[in-house]
């Protein structure tokens, strides 16, 4: 299976020199990429890019904000002349106020989100784009109708959204991944492989001894098999490339 990053892992370096950037994250056996924020690298430098060092990329975490109607055209038109092939809403609600505050959290804000959620699902759909959520940390933390926020919305959405599971930002939450990819066995899942730590948080590396995945049942295609398999760590200690190498390796060594 390809090996690929969500590009927060490196996205000091990308925004420096996106090319370069590639050819580093290319010899550490990268293969595939994700891209994420606003969308703003010249699509055709990205189209290079990622062709030049035989890469691909995978999909684009994409704002609730820049899916709306008055954004809509504008987004879509952008990701079609990137390449890429799937919108991934990154969050809804949590402390990042996105959709609603806080304050306004509650299971009839999540209905109304839900029904914008599928007509974006629809409306991508017939732009040739197919839709992915990831969750955050609070979708473990909150519950709806006797389920976690998190199976609130993959319970309540089109079966069409894939599930793009975070399993550090799960763990940070109090769930356990295993749970999640028992439950959503069957379904189209892209994994973030997020490291964290219970005394460093996100300052970690995946097979770290302070990292809380259990990243031998989590990669056991026994367990589950995924659409991509995406490094995403937080690690604001290591610099981008050294934390890269060490999760590649780790990754790697829990894949053999």
């Amino acid at each position: 299976m390809k090996k690929g990053i969500a590009m927060y892992t490196v996205h000091k370096s990308a925004g420096r020199d996106l090319y370069g950037t590639f050819q580093k994250v290319r010899e550490l056996g990268v293969e595939e990429i994700e891209f994420f924020g606003p969308m703003t690298f010249d699509t055709k430098e990205i189209r290079r890019a990622l062709s030049d060092n035989g890469m691909t990329i995978t999909g684009w975490h994409s704002e609730w904000a820049d899916l709306q109607e008055e954004t809509f055209g504008k987004t879509v038109s952008y990701l079609q002349e990137a390449g890429c092939p799937v919108a991934v809403i990154p969050c809804l609600g949590g402390h990042w106020n996105i959709g609603h505050t806080e304050e306004e959290e509650c299971r009839e804000v999540w209905l109304r989100h839900f029904d914008t959620f599928a007509t974006i699902q629809e409306k991508l759909k017939k732009e040739g784009l197919e839709t992915g959520y990831h969750n955050h940390s609070h979708e473990f933390e909150l519950s709806y109708d006797g389920k976690t926020l998190f199976e609130f919305i993959f319970d309540t959405l089109p079966r069409e959204v894939i599930i793009e599971f975070d399993s550090g930002n799960c763990i940070e939450g109090g769930g356990d991944p295993m749970k999640v990819l028992e439950k959503y066995r069957d379904r189209d899942m892209i994994l973030h492989l997020k490291p964290w730590s219970r005394t460093n948080g996100f300052d970690t590396y995946i097979g770290a001894p302070d990292d809380e995945n259990d990243w031998r049942k989590i990669l056991d295609p026994e367990v589950k098999t995924y659409r991509h398999l995406l490094v995403e760590s937080e690690n604001a200690v290591l610099d981008e490339m050294t934390n890269l190498s060490l999760c590649m390796e780790g990754m790697n060594r829990f894949l053999t």
